[in-house]
C-alpha cells in the first residue's frame, strides 16, 4: 500500500481521502501533505466496512473484511451518483 501512495503522489494525483477515527488515520493524517492528499476523518463508530475507489470511469468498492471482493462498476449514472454522495459527506465533514 505504502508504494502505491508515494507512486500516486509522484505522479502529482491529488487525492480526497474519508476515513473512519483510528490511531492508523490519525497518524496518516499527520503525512498528508507530503502525498497529495486530503484527508477527512468521520466517527469510529460509522458502520461502513467498504473501500471506494471513484475515477471518471469506473466506482470500484472493496470489502475489508473477509471474505474479500471487489465491484468494479462502469455505469455512468452510479458513478455519478457515488461521487455525489462522496462530496456531500465531504463537505459535511470537518
Amino acid at each position: 500500500m505504502k508504494n502505491h501512495i508515494e507512486k500516486r503522489a509522484k505522479m502529482g494525483i491529488n487525492t480526497k481521502l474519508i476515513f473512519t477515527d483510528s490511531p492508523l488515520t490519525q497518524k496518516r493524517k499527520t503525512t498528508e501533505r507530503n502525498f497529495n492528499e486530503e484527508i477527512k476523518i468521520i466517527s469510529k463508530d460509522t458502520n461502513i466496512h467498504l473501500d471506494f475507489v471513484i475515477t471518471p470511469y469506473k466506482l470500484v468498492m472493496f470489502q475489508l473484511h473477509e471474505p474479500l471482493i471487489a465491484l468494479v462498476i462502469e455505469n455512468q449514472s452510479m458513478i455519478t451518483a457515488q461521487k455525489e454522495i462522496f462530496e456531500l459527506l465531504w463537505t459535511t465533514t470537518e
